[in-house]
């Protein structure tokens, strides 16, 4: 069946209906009545057909999102009952706060969420992110507040889409981007398409050019206490944390360590002395896991692990024996 979808931006209404219907149809009780109260109601008007679009793109990705948070999971052909009641309240609560109530939408240490917007661009919500999003006929404009956020935006020419981080300013039509918001920096990442960064901080200055753009790949980075440095980090380890992973190439194990951090609130990382962190960490690693990170690190280097109830510590052995280290880990399984 061929859905005309239309040119116009279904109502919060039909929004909240086309997630109720997906929730519906998703039960494992399914029945005929189901099924043709929902051809009835996608022929009742055109604005339906690219709700339920929407909503059907919200679903296929929380699917994919679990298959890639849980790759060696073998996956049930069926949803169960419990799952799918939470998986399917999960959506109609999504749709029903991005559409119609609430314009801030947060993820929790170690979360992530997909939400599509009323124009049909996707939101990836990393770990411990806040975006606040404002949709006016002028404008699309969305806030980040903390953490990190892919953009794959819609491409509407008439419709301007403007991210704000700090003070940087990102302007995009039909293209895909990150963005990162932590406490000292700001850092842009360009996936496909074009974008336009304006320095706002440097609007003064009459001879500071505006940075107008990225190509692919690249990544722009804003702190206060240094010049915007531009790079091309491997576009892969960027967008890892959308398949669950953290990629490392030689990173200092004090930023790993930070890094691992962002998705463990429970028993989070620390490295106790200057010789540690300075050592090099190269390989791909599970967010959340914290625990087997630090023991694959520990064995490679012969580091000591030590645990307080709160912190879990990596520290230099202090004293050897010879050739032969005090303190050894068995290899991690």
């Amino acid at each position: 069946m061929t859905m005309d979808l239309g040119n116009e931006s279904p109502s919060r209404e039909v929004l909240a209906e086309a997630a109720a219907w997906l929730a519906r149809l998703q039960r494992p009780r399914r029945t005929s009545q189901d099924d043709a109260g929902f051809r009835q109601w996608l022929a009742e008007d055109p604005s339906h057909a690219r709700a339920w679009s929407m909503a059907s793109d919200m679903w296929e990705n929380a699917q994919r999102l679990s298959l890639n948070m849980n790759p060696t999971k073998p996956q049930p052909t069926r949803w169960q009952p419990r799952v799918w009641s939470a998986i399917a309240a999960l959506i109609v609560i999504a749709v029903c706060m991005v559409y119609l109530r609430d314009p801030v939408i947060n993820t929790a240490i170690g979360e992530q969420r997909i939400v599509m917007l009323e124009d049909g661009t996707r939101l990836s919500l990393n770990t411990d992110t806040r975006v606040q999003v404002k949709m006016t006929s002028e404008v699309r404009r969305i806030r980040l507040l903390s953490g990190e956020a892919l953009f794959e935006v819609a491409k509407r020419p008439s419709w301007p889409f403007v991210v704000e981080a700090g003070d940087r300013t990102i302007t995009a039509l039909g293209t895909a981007f990150t963005v990162r918001k932590d406490e000292q920096r700001v850092a842009v990442t360009l996936v496909e398409g074009k974008i336009a960064i304006d320095e706002a901080g440097q609007r003064q200055h009459a001879d500071s050019p505006l940075m107008s753009s990225l190509q692919p790949g690249e990544r722009m980075t804003f702190a206060a206490d240094r010049e915007p440095q531009r790079d091309k980090p491997p576009l892969d380890s960027i967008v890892a944390w959308q398949r669950g992973q953290a990629i490392f190439d030689n990173t200092r194990l004090a930023d790993a360590v930070a890094e691992m951090n962002r998705y463990n609130g429970v028993l989070p990382l620390s490295v106790a002395d200057a010789a540690a962190s300075e050592l090099p960490v190269s390989g791909i690693f599970r967010l959340g896991d914290s625990v087997s990170f630090a023991r694959a690190v520990a064995f490679n280097y012969g580091l000591r692990i030590t645990e307080d109830g709160t912190h879990m510590v990596l520290s230099s052995v202090a004293a050897t024996d010879g050739d032969r280290k005090v303190e050894t880990l068995s290899q991690p399984q």
